[in-house]
């Protein structure tokens, strides 16, 4: 979880600046998402696939709805060396907690409910539903947890805080010291990459 929170953070960061006319290109989100798995596991797998889920962070944080979300799975998808390339027509899978087998499921939701607007590729039958798409996680089981807050953090950088429901945000327990936590998290995640840059 901790890699996909660096991930947005950088992402909001660089999004900020592209829309300011920097025109950033993803600033060592993929490197900060994987140095973040490092601290949390020892695993090259998590890292790489981190680094490559930065990637798609990134591009929901974007959310450029002329591209849409779909070249971005697609490309995802290959980087994970996967051999079936993400739908968003396939029925919701349960999954097991393993990387290999969690990711396609992961990346058919964010089709099925991210998806561009008229299908696009992976031919989405929702378009932006955050809730939707959780509710249907939580209810498939198995390796529901951790897919669910990748699956939510990228379904709402797609849907944006403003189409979100509010529930989902005030009806956490103890909501306001899990925001404080977060901010607080992603506050040290880029105070450490503007102090490596002095």
């Amino acid at each position: 979880i901790l890699p996909t929170v660096t991930a947005l953070a950088y992402a909001a960061r660089d999004d900020a600046d592209y829309v300011d006319g920097g025109g950033a290109d993803g600033g060592g989100a993929e490197d900060a998402a994987s140095k973040t798995a490092a601290v949390t596991r020892s695993s090259s797998v998590l890292e790489a696939y981190s680094a490559v889920l930065s990637g798609l962070i990134r591009a929901s944080v974007r959310n450029d709805d002329s591209v849409g979300i779909d070249d971005a799975l697609q490309e995802a998808a290959k980087k994970f060396g996967l051999r079936q390339m993400p739908s968003g027509t396939r029925r919701d899978e349960m999954s097991a907690c393993y990387l290999q087998g969690s990711v396609p499921t992961l990346l058919d939701m964010v089709a099925k409910y991210g998806g561009s607007s008229g299908g696009g590729r992976t031919g989405a039958t929702i378009t932006n539903d955050a809730w939707t798409g959780l509710l249907a996680n939580a209810n498939i089981g198995g390796e529901n947890v951790h897919r669910g807050a990748v699956l939510g953090a990228l379904l709402g950088a797609r849907a944006g805080v403003e189409n979100m429901p509010q529930e989902l945000f005030d009806g956490l327990y103890d909501s306001e010291a899990i925001r404080k936590e977060i901010d607080d998290f992603v506050n040290a995640v880029l105070s450490a990459e503007r102090r490596s840059e002095l």
